[in-house]
């Protein structure tokens, strides 16, 4: 967890509300408990929910069997909570959709069609924006949206950019395929200090 005393203390707090208080027949209760313990933290002031992932993680760990949901589907209703109900990331999500408008297309994805160059082009700059290393969320739905068709759109479209040597997935450790997953930018293209 990363060293911020008082925000560590809020999630400490939060771990004990949501063990002592838990609520069953409240959908997502535990993260909402998070949420609120968070709130009270000056620290967190203008703070982004994808910001406070590395925190989000350690509660949902430390809450052990009361997280009915993965992984992914806690931070995702987090950064919904924080962020005002906007979906996971939302705020890179746009910045990196609106450089992907105007940057040419980097070589590795100009023989794709339009579609999955602008998909491709989106991944990069969540690339460059996360401190990940090039890492860097996309959900199959966001993925779709993306490419101008539903889910199972954005699923065939990631895996394309997969299998052309752009985007590389970070195994979940899940059996099954995540709805949202963890890529890598493989492209020589990405500056540096991203990769």
């Amino acid at each position: 967890m990363p060293d911020n005393d008082a925000i560590t203390k809020a999630v400490e707090r939060a771990v004990i509300d949501a063990h002592n208080r838990f609520r069953p027949d409240i959908p997502n209760w535990i993260m909402f408990t998070l949420a609120r313990h968070l709130k009270a933290v000056p620290e967190t002031a203008g703070m982004a929910g994808d910001d406070l992932e590395p925190y989000v993680l350690a509660y949902w760990s430390a809450c052990g069997d009361l997280c009915k949901s993965e992984q992914w589907e806690a931070i995702d209703y987090f950064c919904d909570l924080w962020d005002g109900g906007k979906i996971h990331g939302a705020s890179k999500l746009k910045l990196a959709i609106n450089a992907a408008e105007t940057m040419e297309t980097p070589p590795e994805l100009a023989d794709l069609p339009d579609a999955l160059q602008t998909l491709g082009k989106v991944c990069y700059h969540l690339a460059i924006l996360n401190k990940l290393n090039g890492q860097f969320y996309m959900a199959q739905r966001t993925a779709g949206q993306i490419v101008g068709g539903e889910q199972r759109c954005g699923t065939a479209a990631l895996r394309t950019l997969v299998r052309h040597g752009i985007l590389s997935p970070i195994d979940s450790g899940s059996s099954k395929p995540p709805k949202t997953a963890l890529f890598c930018y493989l492209s020589p293209s990405l500056p540096k200090s991203a990769s």
